[in-house]
């Protein structure tokens, strides 16, 4: 929506603004948004991509009860992190991703290029499944 100049009391084209500060209205000043809560110092957040605690990870592929869809399942990733991992692999891997109970469902057989990505993150031992 555009602004359309308002004529004032003198017949010369005008915004609302301007008539109000004429007359004496200052615009109220919107109250600060209150600073974010620090963390304390030496004290950081846990990356939701470090996968270096997580245990043993199972990468596998699936299509029976899929509708003949092949789908890669990757299991044993925590389940803190589950839809942060699930965000980055979907957006990494260039495919639809969902999280089913504690499991990640790729879209399509993607085993050969998640492997590597979850090494590159941390994980010690990457099992390729069926």
């Amino acid at each position: 929506m555009s602004k359309k100049p308002l004529p004032d009391a003198a017949g010369f084209g005008s915004t609302l603004g301007d008539l109000l500060k004429a007359r004496g209205f200052a615009p109220a000043e919107a109250p600060a948004a209150p600073a974010p809560a620090a963390a304390p110092s030496g004290a950081t957040a846990p990356d939701p991509l470090d996968l270096a605690p997580a245990g043993k990870l199972v990468v596998r592929r699936e299509h029976k009860g899929r509708g003949g869809k092949t789908v890669t399942v990757i299991t044993g990733l925590p389940e803190a992190h589950l839809d942060a991992l699930c965000k980055a692999l979907k957006t990494q891997m260039g495919c639809g991703a969902t999280v089913e109970a504690a499991d990640v469902v790729l879209q399509g057989d993607q085993v050969a290029r998640v492997l590597p990505w979850l090494t590159a993150r941390g994980a010690r031992q990457v099992v390729r499944g069926n």
